[in-house]
């Protein structure tokens, strides 16, 4: 069962990975409003644009089409030119405090020059702090006037609730460590850290080999793809860019790599070895089926959904009821206070 709208899809993949286009195609039967709405769900708008750019397809757009994607590539280039200028000030404290640091995902991209700013659509500052710098990393951030609404007291996470400053574009996400407790032996934050590099502006990140691991990992555990069977798009095209920095093959020694590198070779058309196993299996059949058929996509994801929030449930219940500044976070998310009885 193909989708309605394939044409679309195999388009914006074989434009954003750099497949060759071998037929002449008939713009004119294009859904450009699916096109939108299917590039904002994997978060790569300004890429399609740019890549638009790159092969000279624009003037094949309708004019409406182009101009929209025209304003939302500008406006995230200036957002990402203002996220080096806040990141700036923030590094160079550390830097000056000589905190053992890491900026990490989207910003170390961009900082790296291994992604154009106008594509890459970021949300926040992630840097990773060793535990032993952690207090003097939060104390930094408050006389930078960046502050949580309340900090974990039992919940005993990877990350910090975001630090905001009400006068700054960019929140500011501290990790202690890259992955969960539970997945730390995948990713050692201490060994990663030791393997920072600098760059031309003086800040560290992480080195391309790290980048890459936390790429996948961060997306198939934090937001728990592996367990939802779902695809990033985007994080298959940092993937993609990343690894043209780092000549080291990856092994696909855990699940999560497997699946990562599933997708990866099959939407990108990229080579990456996978070992298939039961569970993989399950997964090519799954992804499969639920492509074809919505109703059993939506009953799985509810699934999955249910599982994480009983997995993270007791957590959340200790915080709230030991954790004042946790109940009323929370409390005034849930617009507590404003409900009508």
């Amino acid at each position: 069962m193909l989708s309605k709208h394939f044409l679309e899809i195999d388009f914006v993949k074989k434009l954003i990975f750099g497949s060759i286009i071998k037929k002449k195609l008939d713009f004119n039967k294009f859904d450009y409003e699916f096109l939108v709405k299917y590039c904002s769900s994997h978060f790569l708008l300004p890429t399609f644009y740019h890549k638009s750019l790159e092969y000279g397809l624009i003037t094949n757009y309708p004019s409406d089409f182009s101009n929209y994607c025209s304003k939302i590539y500008q406006i995230n280039h200036n957002r990402n030119k203002l996220l080096k200028i806040e990141a700036l000030d923030i590094l160079k404290v550390f830097e000056k405090n000589n905190l053992n640091y890491s900026l990490l995902k989207g910003g170390s991209l961009i900082f790296n020059n291994i992604i154009h700013p106008a594509e890459r659509m970021i949300g926040d500052i992630d840097i990773l702090v060793s535990n032993d710098d952690e207090k003097i990393a939060v104390k930094i951030l408050n006389d930078l006037n960046y502050f949580s609404d309340y900090e974990y007291k039992y919940w005993n996470a990877n990350v910090h609730p975001n630090f905001i400053n009400n006068d700054k574009l960019f929140a500011v996400d501290l990790h202690n460590d890259l992955l969960p407790k539970k997945y730390a032996n995948l990713l050692n934050s201490s060994e990663v850290l030791k393997r920072s590099c600098k760059t031309s502006s003086g800040i560290k990140t992480l080195c391309k080999d790290d980048m890459i691991l936390n790429t996948i990992y961060n997306y198939q555990i934090c937001d728990y793809a592996t367990m939802k069977i779902n695809y990033s798009l985007k994080k298959i095209y940092d993937y993609q860019k990343l690894k043209k920095y780092t000549k080291k093959e990856i092994k696909p020694k855990d699940i999560h790599l497997n699946c990562f590198f599933y997708f990866s070779n099959k939407l990108a058309n990229m080579n990456n070895k996978i070992n298939k196993g039961i569970y993989l299996n399950l997964i090519i059949i799954n992804s499969k089926y639920m492509k074809q058929y919505k109703i059993l996509n939506k009953s799985y994801n509810l699934i999955c959904n249910f599982i994480i929030e009983v997995k993270n449930i007791r957590f959340k219940i200790i915080e709230f009821l030991l954790n004042q500044k946790y109940r009323v976070h929370t409390l005034k998310k849930l617009n507590f206070f404003q409900k009508e009885f």
